[in-house]
């Protein structure tokens, strides 16, 4: 297998790297771009702040991404520099093999070929990133979601519905449903990125388990000042992931987030009285992210054996080991298990379910969205699309309301700590 250094030494590089010296720079990833550039040129030649040096980099495109992007870009952004991998890394991949080009900054400002971005965009983030405290991770922006065809959907966010205190366990458990930070024209702090390695070959689930890692010891706010247009590219990396792929992708990003060090300091930061409740709201959140049984009893059993020894053998925790161990024939485990959650008094000997079958109280997903369901949901994005986003927030928030009146529980509700669980 090819090393970092190999595949480093074998890159093609055009410019004046000098412009990469500074504590703030901005990254541009491309792969087969000739359709995006005349867009990629119109928004970067209206940035207010030029004088931040640019990094492009080519994917290794296959069309004449390379040529073109080198002179139409250079044109209208004088202080760009520009780098093809030798072989495809895939988003991620690309954006980490190019580290070493970033060692003299402390924050990056990411753009992605396929939206649109603003002409204060990177000047509010470059703002914020020098008044930014030493814990802040990520600076992201507000996203304005659009087809294809260029009509404006009204897709609800998650960071609408986080509680402005939130805490870092009620972050996490969120993000475990609904990604809230979103990453396209994202600022990082390279701290957190030399930090938190995340391997290139899977594209399923990089944005949220870097979320989901940076917690409880990083935070990440989202500017409102800036909106990027985001296209909702059906061709997209990380829209064409098969369902088999992506269940193997995210379990695989969840082991990881749960064997960290980080969870475990998350874990011991949950009060006592709040434990059951997060454990119960963890394996939900699994149960929301992988469809398969399979990956998805792997992940709840490698969450729960970390939360175990975090918190004991606390009910939530007890049961659903016990249904795992009982599945496999480990009848001495499940017996002593069985023990330990009836020896703290749990008179109640029903198995907590979530485990096997996900939170039947938060609105199902299917694994295969149906045409009907598409279509659907579609039409629902642009109908909402139609309206200024206060009012969206505004109808989206009553509509959230009105459903936990009624007894209906979805995953856009993080009020983890105030939910019964009879």
């Amino acid at each position: 297998m090819a090393k970092i250094e190999e595949l480093r030494e074998s890159r093609k590089f055009m410019g004046d790297f000098s412009v990469l010296e500074s504590k703030h720079i901005a990254y541009l990833g491309l792969y087969n771009s000739e359709r995006f550039l005349n867009e990629i040129v119109n928004w970067l030649a209206l940035q207010d702040r030029k004088d931040i040096g640019l990094l492009v980099c080519d994917n290794k495109s296959v069309d004449g991404t390379w040529s073109l992007a080198v002179k139409q870009i250079s044109e209208v952004y004088p202080k760009s520099v520009f780098v093809q991998t030798p072989i495809n890394l895939g988003g991620y991949g690309a954006f980490s093999l190019n580290f070493d080009l970033f060692e003299k900054s402390n924050w990056i400002t990411t753009f992605h070929q396929d939206d649109r971005y603003r002409s204060n965009h990177l000047a509010a983030h470059a703002d914020l990133a020098s008044k930014a405290s030493a814990d802040l991770g990520i600076i992201a922006s507000e996203q304005e979601s659009y087809s294809p065809s260029g009509k404006r959907l009204g897709f609800p966010r998650a960071h609408w519905f986080l509680p402005k205190d939130a805490d870092p366990a009620t972050v996490f458990l969120a993000n475990l449903r609904r990604h809230s930070l979103p990453f396209s024209g994202a600022s990082f702090n390279l701290k957190l990125l030399q930090e938190i390695g995340i391997p290139w070959h899977s594209t399923a689930f990089p944005d949220t388990e870097l979320v989901l890692r940076m917690l409880p010891n990083w935070t990440g706010f989202v500017d409102s000042s800036t909106v990027v247009e985001y296209l909702e590219n059906p061709l997209s990396e990380s829209h064409s992931i098969e369902n088999s792929e992506r269940s193997l992708g995210v379990s695989m990003s969840l082991s990881r987030v749960f064997s960290s060090k980080n969870f475990s300091t998350l874990c011991r930061q949950v009060v006592q009285s709040d434990r059951e409740n997060f454990v119960y709201e963890v394996i939900a959140g699994i149960g929301h992210r992988i469809q398969d049984p399979l990956y998805r009893n792997f992940t709840n059993t490698l969450a729960l054996e970390v939360m175990f020894q975090e918190f004991g053998p606390i009910s939530n925790i007890s049961k659903n080991l016990e249904a795992t161990y009982l599945g496999v024939g480990a009848i001495a485990s499940s017996q002593l298990l069985h023990e330990l959650h009836t020896f703290r008094g749990d008179s109640n000997d029903e198995l907590c379910l979530v485990t096997s079958e996900g939170d039947a109280r938060f609105k199902a997903e299917p694994s295969r969205v149906t045409t009907k369901h598409s279509f659907f949901k579609n039409a629902i994005s642009r109908l909402l699309g139609m309206f200024p986003r206060s009012l969206r927030k505004w109808v989206l928030g009553g509509m959230f309301a009105l459903a936990k009146k009624l007894g209906i529980r979805t995953s856009w509700q993080f009020d983890w700590k105030k939910t019964s669980r009879e």
